[in-house]
């Protein structure tokens, strides 16, 4: 594997993704849901109706940059592989 840093990040970022990905989700659903817990312990639905839609969106946006980014990759690997069949020219 190529030792360099990768230009976007400047530094080697790649083999932390998993654990960097982890923690984004983290950050955006445990806050909301733990809103959600504690204004319905006391009784304020409003404040949990609120807390309970943002989570619904925080979830639905990790599943569609999910959902992108499989497709991106399958487009990607689909146009590598018809590429890599192409007659040589000549």
């Amino acid at each position: 594997m190529d030792k360099r840093p990768l230009p976007a990040f400047g530094v080697r970022t790649l083999p932390n993704l998993p654990a960097k990905l982890g923690s984004l989700i983290l950050m955006t659903a445990v806050p909301a849901a733990a809103n959600v817990a504690v204004a319905a312990a006391y009784g304020v639905w409003d404040e949990a109706a609120g807390s309970a839609l943002q989570l619904v969106i925080n979830l639905c946006a990790i599943v569609l940059a999910g959902l992108l980014t499989l497709a991106v990759q399958q487009l990607w690997w689909w146009n590598l592989a018809r590429r890599s069949r192409r007659p040589a020219a000549g």
